[in-house]
């Protein structure tokens, strides 16, 4: 009875001929248990990455795939070299008359053969490449050499082939695949001890329910038992790799959500990043409409580029939101459509503790039947998971009852005491006594009233930074503001808040004369902004009233969410006044 295998051989075959050899010579090394895949490059690290969930001691390729396989993995990488004997026999079989011949392919292939090729009879020129996009300029250079045949890696192969030149693989034969599988088994034994441990934490590992990607820290692959083809999750986890701190990220791709859990670990003196995900899948796409998962880096790029932040509107209303900093209880954040709620909650998450947790916005203005299904009642839903900021935006706008079932559902599950809960709604009167009064009893809120835009003391600072930033942003030269100009820009009511006050610095850029703003300017900015004042709002009071001043796309989307809401958010209802199908109203609230 044949002794088990100690060992556990990866072997990557660039092609299917290397593969029919390591199966020849195999039987000559008892010890090795040797799993065979095919492919080249890209699919030779896919196919890798596919089989990481077995405990490999090693990974055995050649050339090119090889190279990017020590690249990727923590893992010892043998490669099958090219000796004498494999190129002698190739101009042999495929270059019997001695005419002139091209080496080509990746340097640490054809590096073996530089001694020898210059002392051979044969004519050979030899033609390296270390990167990819190397080899056309290369490929020019052996067009016009007039070689009567060209050997190429396994790379290069299909690429000479293209240009119509006599092109055959340089392979590697028996010999030089024992050599490698001499060298691996040599490798193994040498590192027996710590081989058995890491078999041990892999076994371990793959016992679990979770998978995980493991990174060295030089960013190498260590481990992973992620099966699927994930190219994006993994160079996903690559973004985060910079930073060694823990912390909680979610990444979502299609109807696909992955839960991704980043803990620095140390182990015998070396760092590692391990990244543990947990996969959920939505119904349909349909299902995440309305619900938005965001990582602190995204919520950062948000933030800086708001108008809110550019016109250093924290300063002002540091002392507003002390009340709120640090708080364990859930906040409720109070104001005018427009006046910085979002990104008061977005301050607030950046500012504490929670910013190594998800942001999850969950917009209640653009919740769809099949969103508010998933989010009520899905095991995946954000209502149910642990350790994030959860935003509801725009309270007002979801129905009594459907207000009246969300409340009810956090209080059940805990939420307001598990997570850190921001919820905004738009004031005055947007809500009724008798919700407040519920939003009191079931959350227990810190309430945070902001004040609009024009009781800033500070209005013609902000408008300055804003035209500088709005400047820098298009590559536009600055122009003169005159203080008539500035006073009556500082003066206005400003009923749009932040995003009435973008359209009018816009407007002024656009339509800036001889370099600079005047009043008259001013007031023609002032009077497009004309149906800010009585179609800004997006409270109950106001629904009817549509801003113009808009794309297109953005007015038909209110025309549905006001009828909707007319509607009491009966989508059907609201597709039958409008004449439009179901998936029309959900398109436009989707976008």
């Amino acid at each position: 009875m044949a002794a088990a295998a100690r060992y556990h051989v990866l072997f990557i075959a660039p092609y299917p001929e290397l593969a029919d050899i390591v199966t020849e010579v195999a039987p000559d090394f008892p010890e090795l248990a040797i799993t065979i895949h095919e492919g080249d490059l890209s699919q030779g690290l896919a196919a890798a990455l596919s089989s990481m969930d077995v405990s490999f001691d090693i990974v055995v390729s050649r050339g090119g795939t090889a190279q990017l396989l020590e690249d990727e993995f923590a893992l010892p990488v043998v490669e099958v070299g090219l000796s004498a004997s494999d190129l002698f026999r190739c101009l042999v079989w495929y270059n019997p008359g001695a005419k002139r011949c091209a080496l080509v392919g990746f340097s640490n292939v054809l590096e073996p053969l530089r001694g020898i090729a210059s002392f051979s009879d044969f004519d050979l020129d030899i033609f390296e490449v270390s990167f990819e996009d190397e080899l056309p300029l290369v490929l020019h250079t052996i067009e016009e050499g007039s070689y009567s045949l060209v050997l190429c890696d396994t790379f290069s192969l299909p690429q000479v082939r293209e240009l119509g030149l006599n092109a055959q693989l340089l392979a590697s034969g028996p010999d030089s695949v024992s050599k490698a599988l001499m060298e691996a088994q040599s490798f193994c034994e040498r590192s027996s001890d710590l081989l058995a441990k890491n078999r041990m934490l892999w076994n371990l590992v793959r016992s679990q329910d979770a998978r995980f990607v493991v990174f060295s820290d030089d960013g190498k692959i260590t481990y992973t038992n992620v099966k699927e083809s994930h190219d994006e999750l993994i160079a996903y986890m690559r973004e985060h790799l910079d930073e060694r701190a823990d912390e909680r990220l979610v990444f979502q791709q299609g109807r696909s959500l992955f839960h991704i859990h980043k803990m620095p670990v140390e182990s015998g003196g070396e760092e590692f990043l391990a990244f543990s995900v947990m996969h959920s899948q939505a119904p349909t796409n349909a299902a995440h409409v309305g619900i938005a998962r965001r990582n602190r880096s995204d919520i950062e790029d948000e933030y800086e580029r708001s108008i809110f932040h550019i016109t250093q509107a924290s300063q002002e209303l540091a002392q507003v939101l002390a009340p709120a900093r640090g708080a364990t209880r859930p906040i409720l954040l109070a104001g005018e459509p427009s006046c910085g709620k979002e990104q008061a909650a977005q301050l607030l998450y950046l500012t504490s503790s929670w910013k190594t947790r998800p942001f999850v916005r969950i917009d209640c203005s653009l919740l769809t039947d099949r969103s508010w299904d998933y989010l009520m009642n899905s095991a995946a839903s954000p209502l149910y998971g642990q350790e994030a900021t959860i935003f509801l935006n725009s309270f007002q706008d979801l129905p009594d009852p459907r207000a009246r079932l969300l409340l009810d559902a956090m209080r059940r599950s805990g939420l307001p005491a598990r997570d850190h809960l921001i919820v905004s709604v738009n004031a005055p009167n947007a809500l009724s006594a008798e919700m407040m009064e519920l939003l009191s009893e079931n959350l227990r809120c810190i309430m945070v009233g902001l004040p609009p835009l024009r009781d800033r003391s500070d209005l013609p600072q902000a408008i300055t930074l804003c035209i500088d930033s709005l400047c820098t942003e298009s590559g536009a030269t600055r122009p003169v503001v005159t203080e008539e100009a500035l006073s009556l820009l500082a003066k206005h009511a400003w009923p749009g808040n932040y995003a009435e006050f973008r359209t009018v610095m816009e407007y002024c850029l656009e339509h800036a004369s001889g370099g600079g703003i005047d009043a008259s300017c001013a007031r023609q900015a002032l009077q497009s902004s004309a149906p800010y004042s009585f179609g800004g709002r997006t409270d109950s009071a106001d629904a009817g009233s549509i801003s113009l001043m808009r794309p297109l796309h953005d007015i038909e989307r209110d025309i549905v969410k006001a009828t909707i809401e007319r509607c009491h958010g009966n989508q059907t209802e609201a597709a039958r006044i409008l004449q439009v199908s179901r998936t029309t109203i959900w398109r436009l609230l989707k976008d």
